[in-house]
């Protein structure tokens, strides 16, 4: 199984043109706060570095995209809780799904995945939930895929 330290992890997922630096402290953070899972110890200790799986390189993908279109405050906040949860069916061995999709009403979330041909039948059959964050996951996978492995 292939791992990558912080900085590795920041190499991959950095936008053109981002600081690796600032990227690698995200990580730190999503680390602290849980949403992001390190192998073995969160706080490894002094020298030496903490590892993640190859997995946790479309979780950061997505909690970037998150917090492009949410901000820092409401990845932190308890209704966004349910991230164990999406990060685990990213990783289901099914078809790889093209959305993500997070849905939220009042004290309600919903997160799951789908095929686009499901798309317009969920926003339209969708009365629970108000609003509706969308993540293309083929393009975060082709990012991480266009970029070079640094091992």
């Amino acid at each position: 199984m292939r791992t990558f330290t912080v900085a590795e992890l920041a190499e991959r997922i950095a936008r053109p043109g981002e600081r690796p630096d600032l990227m690698a402290d995200r990580i730190r953070n999503w680390t602290k706060d849980s949403l992001l899972e390190p192998l073995g110890d969160k706080n490894p200790g002094t020298g030496r570095s903490r590892s993640y799986p190859e997995k946790a390189l479309i979780e950061a993908l997505v909690l970037l995209e998150l917090m492009d279109c949410l901000g820092v405050q409401p990845i932190k906040a308890r209704w966004f809780a349910g991230w164990a949860k999406a990060a685990k069916i990213l990783h289901e061995p099914t078809d790889r799904k093209k959305y993500l999709i997070f849905s939220r009403s009042g004290e309600i979330t919903g997160i799951e995945l789908r095929d686009p041909k499901e798309l317009l039948a969920l926003l339209q059959d969708s009365p629970a939930f108000a609003a509706h964050i969308i993540i293309d996951l083929e393009k975060l996978y082709a990012r991480i895929e266009q970029k070079p492995e640094t091992a």
